[in-house]
């Protein structure tokens, strides 16, 4: 039924429809003006506008399509508006269209006479319809397409959601992937077909190349009618092209090279099928000319068939493996497979056989940003020529580059100029948008990556970086949807999945997570869980902390290792995979301490200047991940209350935490902390006859500083200042009458400073220097009253203790090779004095050690293939020990470890490795902290050395270790053996030159299970078996499970148990018979946006040491704020 239109009260404007109407081009279901206007993102000449009869204006980027506008194109045209609601429409060629309203429901209408459409929208539209002149469509899905023919015969199609059309004959809805024909005079029919794939593709952007030795193939008249071909569509004249091939096809129609322009032409207009047609026609017709393969391989490329690509680019490049396009086009290929080193390569065999091309500089440029080799990056971009085809493209790259630079204004500079320069690309528009969000400017920046998804919906990186800014403004239904749609469009890229593991961290569904972030390292060829395909802006901001909470939640601890030690195989500077192993090793009941300060150092040395990154303490970790580096601050506050009792100690401990952590608008980054703490005990041998009382307070200062003054070097600077006094009385009794009355008061000040640079440069070149200072005084004083006999003693001590610690390594990562160099110099000067007295008694005690350490060491890594990996090297440590009189012991060790890691299958994975090591010192050290995943440092039983027996201690350790995931993937489990055998010596004091040796040896056993049973559910078991002999000969038999339970909305139970038991040799004096159990609840809620975090933690152990049964009470309250 027709319904009357609706306009403004101008006559004009009547004049106007009614003319229209007169002359029989719409019928009389008329058109009324919408109430907003549609924005020109882009258009191709050829497209008019029309608002007065028989007058046709040309459409120009920028102006507003109003009041009942009609559009046409001719066949060359092509548009983009941006219509209200966050809705992009593409018109093809030879459309003609009126663009309203309809007056009784005022749903927006569009009433399309022929031609093609393409919609696309970010939101569900409302009542939104199209008129044919064979049907009506009523749009209620986000992506659909529509071709209208001459005689009126309308196609529509489905990509995503739902689509009514209908006429008076008939009516038929839609499914995402279904097509539906209507035919003059017939009611609508649903294919039985889906949706060709291809159905869209002429709204794809495709751009050809064409080398100066392809334009020098074809002489005379079809030589120079290229060029001028070529030089009219790069100005966007697409009539004039086709006009200028449509005359020489008389007389050059039988040639490769007309054939290759006519597809080339094809291709860039949107024709896609027949520019294959007129590809392999060439293709026929000049068997040994690659660009014909080259543009197939792209067009490949562009429609997401990355396998064919590369396979069809290597096949031109074996046709003519001199050709410039046939190796630009590969090393898009390669890039397309993450194969980025060899695509690199590809690059520059394009660069040497064409040095000015400009394709081949373009992907030559994009690829080094990628590698992050900012200065060759920039010269290869500022070679390209002002108001060149490719300036662009150059501006965009500039931007990107900008970004990695922390220039965020000169970045949206260069985006803005490049969006003006070709308003079609969607990808400066994203660029534009990552930098106005790390401006502080949200809503523009949202505004700017929409439309990009909606220029490019086809592109899932697009959609991943639509879901981030949802998720920045915590819109997390639409950010759901946005990952949802780029893992259907592309699902190969792992990018997605990377960002959907922290937003299901951030919903509290950590297992989840979990499965995502698995699914990001296969997708990633099982290399760097961290990497994503494209690293636009490098996403600093996802590439760290929070990945590695996301393993520890769901108690993953040894997959985690698993993973970020294969991640570090392929990017051994990814600082996300050194922070989960630094975790890993920190809570490891091995207690391998001095592997995970060094995995911490590195993390220092590697970490971006952004607000999280620059946090150590995986507790103090913002829940929530900012998905754009930002400036700002992260402020918060912990306050924590500890109850102990046993049978026969009691403690309350209270403590407070608050930091601060900020980044600038510049690439600086700080952490700020202060912690104080008061400790309580009171102790009594029931019955018995001490009582004691202790207080302790410590006062703790940090501060972490990040600066990255230029792309490829960083420097951090870390002070930590700790003061703590302790005060405690002792009273003993004797036949229940005081006996002795002990005042002890001691004071301790540490200081502590770090600094680091790490500078990468050239090709995988990377360099650290590290230097330590440290330095321990305390003092003691301790009053002593005995009543019986009546007399007052007094001891006072001072220590003082200072090291220096100096390290550099260079590190070279060169194809499947990784090298290692490095030294390192360590000293210490301890000093211990004492004085005791009473009465006319005086005794005095003075202890003065220097300790020294130097190592040098080469380590080499080689993937031998994809399943093997092969880790040797060998360290060369020189210690001294001296005392206050020049005696000790010093000497050379020369100490080769190697390894090896081979992957059986998919799923089983074979470990062995051989260490030898020389101790020195307990700090941390550049050199590998793991061989094949065992620790190269294996500080285990370093409180049972003197540390002049520590400076020399000696360890030599085989090991072997047999992984397995399940099929499912939610069950890990493994089984690590080793035998170690340590000696250390001392300076014998009875002997002039004599020494004393102590030995060791450890046999060990470990097996652990860790499983996902649910989405709610996981758990992990472990079994430690170790038989030693220091200090006496014993067994150690220790198994643990820890139970995770996730509740909706930030809830979770969590349940560790353990059991020890320690079995010595029979008659061994120095270990006695124990056994223990520990239950550890702990019960964590999370509320108002994850900002307030409340724990409730608890402990019961009991214990039976030699007929003593002792246990063990605690419980703690955690509160912690960020704001």
């Amino acid at each position: 039924m027709p319904f009357p239109i609706k306009v403004r009260p101008n006559s004009i404007c009547r004049l106007f429809i009614l003319t229209l109407l007169s002359t029989g081009l719409f019928p009389a279901q008329e058109i009324m003006a919408v109430r907003q206007p549609a924005e020109v993102v882009s258009v191709r000449p050829a497209t008019f506008r029309s608002l007065k009869p028989d007058i046709w204006n040309n459409i120009n980027p920028g102006d507003r399509v109003t009041e009942g506008s009609f559009i046409k194109t001719d066949p060359y045209g092509r548009l983009s508006l941006l219509l209200p609601n966050q809705m992009l429409l593409k018109v093809g060629g030879n459309t003609l269209f009126a663009y309203g309203e309809e007056a009784d429901t005022g749903a927006s209408l569009l009433r399309l006479r022929k031609g093609k459409l393409w919609m696309r929208s970010e939101k569900m539209p409302r009542g939104f319809r199209v008129h044919t002149p064979t049907a009506t469509t009523a749009i209620r899905g986000t992506e659909w397409f529509m071709e209208v023919a001459e005689d009126g015969t309308t196609s529509v199609g489905v990509l995503d959601g739902s689509v009514v059309v209908e006429n008076p004959l008939g009516k038929v809805i839609l499914e995402p992937r279904e097509l539906a024909l209507v035919l003059p005079g017939k009611p609508p029919q649903k294919m039985v077909y889906l949706t060709p794939t291809d159905a869209v593709n002429w709204t794809l952007r495709y751009r050809g190349i064409w080398s100066e030795s392809g334009l020098a193939r074809s002489t005379g008249t079809l030589s120079s009618g290229i060029r001028a071909a070529i030089e009219a569509y790069h100005r966007n004249n697409y009539k004039k092209a086709f006009e200028i091939v449509r005359s020489l096809e008389k007389s050059q129609g039988n040639k490769a090279e007309w054939a290759a322009i006519v597809g080339f032409l094809k291709m860039v207009s949107g024709d896609h099928r027949g520019a294959r047609e007129a590809f392999g026609r060439a293709r026929s017709l000049a068997p040994d000319w690659a660009l014909p393969v080259s543009h197939l391989a792209l067009m490949d490329l562009v429609e997401n068939q990355t396998a064919q690509a590369l396979k069809r680019a290597r096949e031109a490049v074996k046709i003519e493996p001199k050709s410039p396009t046939a190796h630009v086009v590969l090393a898009y290929a390669l890039k397309g497979r993450l194969k980025m080193e060899e695509a690199y390569r590809a690059s520059q065999e394009a660069l040497q056989l064409d040095p000015g091309f400009t394709e081949g500089i373009l992907v030559a440029a994009r690829l080094a940003l990628e590698l992050e080799r900012y200065k060759e990056t920039r010269t290869l971009l500022e070679s390209i020529k002002k108001e060149s085809s490719a300036e662009a493209i150059s501006e965009t790259l500039l931007g990107y580059l900008s970004l990695r630079e922390g220039k965020n204004f000169e970045a949206l500079s260069h985006f803005e100029r490049a969006i003006t320069l070709d308003r079609e690309w969607a990808e400066p528009m994203l660029g534009s948008g990552i930098s106005l969000f790390r401006l502080g400017r949200e809503k523009e920046g949202q505004n700017s990556v929409i439309k990009a998804t909606l220029m490019e919906p086809q592109v899932s990186l697009y959609q991943a970086y639509l879901a981030k800014s949802y998720f920045e403004l915590k819109r997390f239904p639409e950010a759901k949807q946005s990952i949802e749609r780029a893992k259907r469009l592309d699902p190969k890229d792992p990018t997605p999945y990377l960002y959907e593991a922290i937003f299901r961290f951030d919903q509290h569904e950590p297992i989840r997570a979990l499965a995502a972030i698995e699914k990001a390292f296969r997708l990633n060829g099982n290399r760097a869980v961290f990497r994503s395909r494209y690293l636009l802006d490098q996403d600093q901001a996802v590439l760290m902390a929070n990945i590695a909470q996301i393993y520890s939640r769901v108690g993953f601890h040894r997959k985690s290792v698993q993973q970020a030690y294969d991640a570090l195989l392929f990017d051994p500077t990814n600082e996300g995979a050194h922070r989960r192993l630094y975790f890993a090793l920190l809570f490891d009941p091995s207690y391998y301490d001095q592997g995970a300060a060094s995995e911490k150092l590195l993390t220092k040395l590697l970490v971006p200047t952004t607000r999280s990154a620059v946090i150590f303490d995986e507790d103090q970790l913002s829940p929530y991940t900012h998905m754009f580096d930002r400036s700002g601050a992260d402020k918060t506050i912990v306050s924590n209350r500890f109850q102990q009792r046993d049978n026969d100690t009691r403690a309350i401990v209270q403590s407070g935490t608050a930091d601060f952590a900020g980044k600038t608008k510049g690439p600086f980054a700080y952490h700020v902390q202060g912690f104080l703490d008061q400790d309580k005990f009171q102790s009594s041998l029931a019955p018995g006859p001490l009582k004691s009382a202790t207080d302790t307070e410590t006062l703790v200062g940090s501060s972490f500083f990040k600066w990255r003054p230029r792309p490829g070097l960083d420097l951090f600077l870390e002070a930590n200042r700790n003061k703590s006094d302790t005060f405690s009385d002792s009273l003993y009794f004797f036949n229940l009458r005081p006996f002795t009355l002990s005042d002890n008061e001691q004071n301790s000040d540490v200081t502590n400073l770090d600094a680091g640079l790490h500078g990468a440069f050239g090709a995988g070149n990377h360099l650290f220097t590290h230097f330590s200072y440290y330095r321990l005084s305390a003092d003691m004083n301790t009053d002593t009253t005995i009543y019986q006999p009546n007399m007052k003693t007094v001891l006072d001590g001072e220590t003082d203790d200072e090291q220096i610690i100096f390290h550099t390594a260079y590190w070279k990562k060169w194809q499947d090779h990784f090298f290692q160099v490095g030294g390192r110099h360590f000293e210490g000067d301890l000093v211990n004095s004492s004085l005791f007295s009473s009465g006319l008694f005086r005794n005095s005690f003075k202890e003065k050690h220097k300790s020294e350490f130097d190592s040098i060491y080469l380590y080499h890594q080689w993937t031998a293939n994809p399943a093997v990996v092969l880790i040797g090297g060998v360290a060369a440590d020189y210690h001294r020990f001296k005392d206050e009189k020049g005696r000790g012991l010093s000497g050379w060790d020369l100490n080769p470890s190697f390894g090896f890691q081979w992957k059986l299958t998919s799923l089983w994975s074979l470990r062995a490795a051989y260490i030898r090591t020389t101790q020195g010192d307990r700090s941390e050290r550049l050199q590998p902290s793991l061989i094949a995943r065992f620790p190269l440092l294996r500080v285990n039983q370093v409180d049972l050395f003197t540390p002049e027996q520590l400076l020399n201690l000696e360890r030599d350790t085989i090991a072997f270790g047999l992984d397995r995931t399940s099929l499912s993937e939610k069950h890990f489990w493994g089984i690590e053996l080793a035998h170690d055998v340590a000696n250390a010596y001392q300076r014998d004091p009875a002997r002039i030159g004599g020494r004393l040796k102590t030995d060791n040896n450890t046999l060990s056993l470990f097996l652990f299970l860790e499983s996902c049973w649910t989405d709610r559910f996981s758990s992990n078991i472990t079994y430690r078996f170790a038989r030693t002999d220091l200090p006496g000969e014993y067994d150690e038999n220790r198994i643990g499970t820890q139970l995770y339970y996730f509740l909706p909305a930030g809830l979770r139970l969590n349940l560790n148990i353990e059991y020890i038991d320690i079995n010595p040799e029979k008659n061994e004096p120095l270990v006695a018979e124990a056994g223990s159990w520990k239950f550890q609840p702990r019960l964590s809620y999370q509320f108002f946006r994850n900002r307030i975090t409340i724990s409730l933690n608890g402990l019961y152990e009991a214990r039976d040491m030699s007929h003593d049964h002792k246990e063990t009470k605690r419980f703690q309250l955690l509160f912690s704020w960020k704001f």
